[in-house]
């Protein structure tokens, strides 16, 4: 019994595995595709774009990021929130990039005729 239950569950993680790998690959695209005004960015705001999809998706869909920004009522309210997901384990955002997803994430709360 031993045997079966360790084979069922290496199936079950490698199944796991690859759905995860294979949603990752769906949610590649250029920022073009995934935010339409991404071109109309300032250069610094589209580096810091750039860096807030790379560290943000690794844990969920970036549009989610986009969504809560909604919810916050100003800069310190985006710091937090920033701080939350760099602490969690696996999220390796340092404290300089937390301060650029910050920016980015103020700009796009900030500025609705170019973010919306």
């Amino acid at each position: 019994m031993g045997i079966l239950k360790t084979t069922v569950v290496g199936l079950l993680g490698a199944c796991c595995l690859a759905l995860c790998g294979c949603a990752w690959l769906m949610r590649e695209k250029p920022a073009e595709q995934t935010d339409p005004r991404f071109k109309d960015y300032p250069p610094e705001q589209k580096k810091n774009w750039l860096l807030t999809e790379n560290r943000c998706s690794k844990c969920h869909d970036i549009d989610r990021t986009f969504e809560s920004m909604w919810m916050m009522d100003n800069r310190r309210d985006i710091e937090a929130m920033v701080e939350d997901m760099a602490d969690r384990k696996g999220a390796g955002i340092t404290k300089p990039e937390q301060v650029q997803i910050a920016d980015f994430l103020d700009y796009y709360r900030t500025n609705p005729k170019t973010a919306e």
